[in-house]
C-alpha cells in the first residue's frame, strides 16, 4: 500500500521492501506488497534487479575498440615525440 501512495510505478518492480518500526516483529524485516505500515515506520523499497546480459552499460565511458583497455587507447592518442 505504501509503494502506491509513493509512485504507482514502484508497484511494477517491486521485489520487496525493508521496514523498520512498530510494524513489524523484527527489526529490519523483509516484508511484501500486503505489509500494512504503522505511524513512524521506515521503508525500503527493492525493486527488481534488470537482465544486464545484452543490454548496454549507460555508465561506461570507454571509447574505441573493446578489447583495448584505457591505458593503451590513452597511449594510441599520443603522438611520438622526435
Amino acid at each position: 500500500a505504501a509503494c502506491k501512495q509513493v509512485h504507482r510505478s514502484l508497484i511494477q518492480g517491486f521485489d520487496y521492501a525493508m521496514v523498520w518500526g512498530t510494524s513489524v516483529k523484527h527489526t529490519p524485516q523483509r516484508v511484501g506488497l500486503a505489509h500494512v505500515l504503522q505511524d513512524e515506520d521506515v521503508i525500503q523499497v527493492v525493486k527488481k534487479a534488470k537482465d544486464k546480459s545484452n543490454a548496454a552499460d549507460p555508465y561506461n565511458q570507454k571509447q574505441g575498440p573493446v578489447n583495448q583497455s584505457r591505458q593503451q587507447i590513452k597511449k594510441a592518442k599520443k603522438p611520438l615525440k622526435s
